[in-house]
């Protein structure tokens, strides 16, 4: 789904929520919304990330959803360059371990955090074009069970703004 009225609103909602980020007079962002349980958010996330050309930039608080972690696999296969940023409680579970296992036998690196309490993030930015944020957790939970919803922003200007954030996590 296209909401182009929602956009600006959405967009408005994300600048005003912290005071640090500039004011974007004027800015266009296309955006999707999808929600959960069995509204979407994957395939929204999937779909964005089978689109990756050049690089994606993920902080991530749950990464267990087999499709996700194997939509990570396919984007690291065609060449893209993939900085994942994992929170450090998640990822000393079962799961987590498993789903970080398999990303780093097919190469891809997940650093894990060491500084947060909790990196409970959840975003991607892909490409430099194109944000992926929302209460979405990258978990069969939080597609099949949780309540939850995943915006794609495609929106340069926010993309930058997320790539400097993550560029911060440690």
């Amino acid at each position: 789904m296209k909401f182009s009225k929602l956009k600006t609103l959405v967009l408005a909602v994300v600048i005003a929520a912290s005071p640090a980020l500039p004011a974007f007079a004027g800015i266009n962002c296309v955006t999707e919304v999808r929600f959960s349980p069995r509204g979407g958010a994957e395939e929204l996330l999937v779909n964005a990330l089978s689109k990756a050309t050049t690089r994606v930039y993920i902080s991530i608080y749950g990464l267990t959803a087999p499709g996700v972690v194997q939509a990570l696999i396919a984007a690291h296969q065609r060449g893209v360059a993939l900085y994942i940023k994992a929170d450090k409680l998640q990822s000393a579970g079962k799961s987590q371990i498993e789903a970080i296992k398999k990303l780093s036998d097919a190469g891809v690196v997940v650093v894990v955090s060491k500084k947060h309490r909790q990196l409970h993030n959840k975003f991607a930015v892909i490409d430099g074009k194109v944000v992926i944020t929302g209460s979405y957790n990258w978990t069969a939970n939080g597609n099949l069970v949780n309540a939850e919803n995943v915006v794609q922003l495609t929106c340069p200007a926010l993309a930058l703004l997320y790539e400097e954030e993550w560029k911060k996590l440690e």
